[in-house]
């Protein structure tokens, strides 16, 4: 069994009073089943780092192979410090869903990479084929399209680039074959999103962008 993992990030900055920075954390990481690779990329004159994934473990090496016990949402993060008292962090999510995807190897540098990132899909026999939205990028509002194989309770969220829950669409049975849920940016600012299709059995992630 393989899993898929995505992680979404945000940034946060820590330093000490009076104290110039000019440090940047950076990354690489790839994803097989239960293991996250990562690989310290970071700028600037920083002596130390330390990685914290959600689990209750860290590490202090730069480039660190974690593999996580089982399937969840963890948080995790990246700390670099110089001896000058700084320090900079990045602070993300990282999703596990059971699917036979492997995500490609993907480089971090800075908050609006993130958002260029592509979003894997997951399915099995549940829901079938990709999820889709037209248009997208979209101004106004944007439809949905995905297709169940069979009968099914789904639930459709909208969510932004660090995890949190913006718009409920759906969470009803759906028959088998092709849906379409219309969703309209309302209060919504430009940005990019993430609409996530759920079943019992899979989950179908997309980004999708308002203009």
């Amino acid at each position: 069994m393989r899993l898929f993992i995505f992680i979404v990030l945000f940034f946060t900055l820590n330093a000490a009073a009076n104290a110039t920075c000019e440090i940047e954390p950076k990354f690489s990481y790839r994803t097989k089943s239960l293991t996250v690779e990562f690989k310290d990329k970071s700028e600037g004159n920083y002596d130390d780092v330390k990685w914290t994934f959600g689990d209750g473990n860290t590490s202090t090496k730069n480039n660190p192979k974690h593999q996580y016990a089982e399937p969840g949402m963890y948080n995790f993060s990246l700390t670099i410090y110089n001896d000058e008292g700084c320090s900079e962090t990045f602070e993300g999510k990282v999703y596990i869903f059971e699917t036979n995807n492997v995500t490609p190897a993907i480089d971090v540098k800075d908050t609006e990479s993130v958002a260029e990132e592509p979003i894997n899909l997951l399915a099995n026999n549940t829901l079938q084929n990709n999820i889709t939205n037209y248009p997208n990028p979209f101004n106004e509002a944007t439809t949905i399209a995905f297709n169940l194989a069979n009968p099914a309770q789904v639930a459709i969220s909208i969510h932004d680039i660090t995890g949190r829950l913006v718009a409920i669409l759906a969470d009803e049975k759906m028959e088998a074959g092709p849906q379409e849920i219309l969703f309209k940016r309302n209060h919504l600012v430009a940005g990019t999103y993430i609409v996530n299709v759920n079943t019992s059995k899979a989950i179908l992630t997309r980004k999708i962008i308002i203009q």
